[in-house]
């Protein structure tokens, strides 16, 4: 495995925007798009505003989503990935457990413009980041999130982030490529799992300080620091306790794991572990309205993942995202209002935290593993994604919701995540949704990724956006 660095890096140098496949040209532009809607709307969370707060606004070439204000590419990176992550809605490489929406795209725009790179150049390091953090999460593998209670998506980030950012920087230098991600492996943090469940919000701040990691990492190359030649030989060992390393290479430079169907476009904003339930739930109430007052009891049956997220009272919005539970519960209790707001973008409040009903449903409600449904997720070729939600009423009468989230969520294209786009943008107060759109969908016609971040300026009519900094 000596050649493992080597060959992500040279990955990384010898991708050009001709040689790229047509799929994954078209996969980094839905998730640029996807990225860029999450972080919106995830800028207009309230929870979101201290680590913005926290930024010095005095310098830089780099936009905070939803503000005006110009930052240093790392603080943008931090601000803007620690926004998408905290909507709980982004996109997801499931099979290797990476976000690389998160990370990806936060650290590469932020780069592109302090840089003044073209929309070509970003598409290409989006998708060479994202590769890249695909084989780190299946060199992984899904025992480093369920055994060791590690939240890879965080944890792998700055791999994903670091390479994007040297195909910006260094294009086909192999060797600084090759120091940006050796840099980025003796700095990676450790995120712990627990942090959702428990609802610490610095859980939202993981992916962006990720993205951040990987743009300090290409800076550091460009001033002459140089990195570890071998940093997958002792990184993953040292902090995976079972790795596949033969997954960082195999294939590589002819089969794009990217491309391979594992990249899933979130609906909800919730854990990816939640998301079936969520369906579960709406396809029973679709079938056989249920009154609230009739539930004895709620059976939830998923995927072994599913058994991570069984928190039935929840601190914080974070946790609630988190609890397959208390989700339950509360789309039973306020089932108009997520029929009205189906993406569910107003639906998590501290109010609904709060809800003694809501909360003694949940308590009501356990969560078990289905043996037939991990088999379809883990081994099938034709992979599926299911929960099933089963409510016993009190005169002993059952009704039971299914949901295979696989199909509808993994085959997206660019044209059917606009409609969420939009939806997210407008809560961040954009002026005009559409025209971010067109030039995402026209990057390779952007002679200057600035002229992107000027279209991610608040509307200012959007009084409740505004930054209390810009007078």
């Amino acid at each position: 495995m000596g050649d493992a660095s080597a060959a992500l890096a040279q990955l990384v140098a010898g991708t050009t925007p001709g040689s790229l496949p047509p799929a994954c040209t078209e996969l980094a532009r839905r998730g640029i798009l996807d990225a860029l809607g999450c972080g919106l709307y995830g800028a207009a969370l309230p929870h979101v505003a201290w680590i913005r707060d926290g930024l010095d606004a005095s310098s830089g070439g780099a936009t905070l989503w939803g503000h005006r204000r110009g930052v240093a590419a790392d603080q943008a990176a931090l601000a803007n990935g620690t926004a998408v992550h905290a909507t709980e809605m982004s996109e997801t490489f499931i099979r290797a457990v990476v976000h690389p929406g998160n990370v990806v795209v936060p650290a590469a725009v932020a780069v592109a413009e302090a840089l003044g790179s073209t929309g070509a150049q970003l598409l290409t390091a989006v998708a060479v980041g994202y590769e890249v953090l695909a084989r780190c999460g299946l060199a992984a593998g899904t025992g480093a999130l369920m055994e060791q209670r590690l939240h890879t998506f965080s944890l792998l980030g700055p791999f994903g982030a670091a390479a994007a950012v040297a195909k910006l920087r260094f294009d086909d230098d192999a060797d600084r490529v090759h120091d940006t991600l050796g840099i980025a492996a003796t700095l990676a943090p450790t995120a712990l799992l627990d942090a959702a469940r428990e609802g610490a919000t610095v859980k939202d701040v993981f992916e962006g300080h990720a993205a951040a990691l990987g743009v300090v990492a290409g800076r550091y190359a460009s001033l002459g620091v140089t990195g570890m030649r071998r940093w997958t030989d002792e990184w993953f060992p040292a902090v995976i306790r079972t790795p596949d390393l033969d997954r960082l290479t195999d294939g590589i430079g002819d089969r794009w794991e990217m491309a391979r169907g594992g990249l899933r476009i979130k609906l909800r904003p919730v854990m990816g572990l939640v998301q079936p339930t969520v369906a579960a739930v709406l396809d029973l109430l679709d079938r056989q309205p249920v009154a609230v007052s009739d539930i004895a009891a709620v059976r939830v049956d998923s995927t072994r993942r599913a058994m991570i997220a069984t928190e039935t009272a929840p601190a914080t919005v974070t946790g609630a995202k988190a609890s397959i539970p208390f989700t339950v519960a509360a789309l039973l209790h306020r089932t108009r209002a997520a029929r009205t707001d189906p993406y569910l973008l107003d639906f998590y409040t501290e109010e609904l935290l709060r809800d003694p009903d809501v909360l003694a449903l949940a308590a009501r409600c356990t969560v078990h593993l289905d043996e037939d449904f991990e088999r379809h997720f883990e081994t099938d070729a034709q992979m599926r994604y299911e929960s099933r939600v089963t409510i016993t009423r009190h005169d002993g009468a059952r009704v039971t919701g299914y949901a295979d989230i696989w199909p509808a969520t993994s085959r997206l294209t660019f044209d059917e995540v606009t409609g969420k786009f939009t939806a997210c943008a407008t809560r961040g107060g954009v002026a005009d949704p559409a025209r971010i759109v067109e030039a995402v969908r026209r990057l390779e016609d952007l002679d200057d990724v600035r002229r992107l971040g000027e279209l991610l300026a608040p509307d200012a009519r959007h009084t409740g956006r505004r930054d209390p900094r810009e007078g």
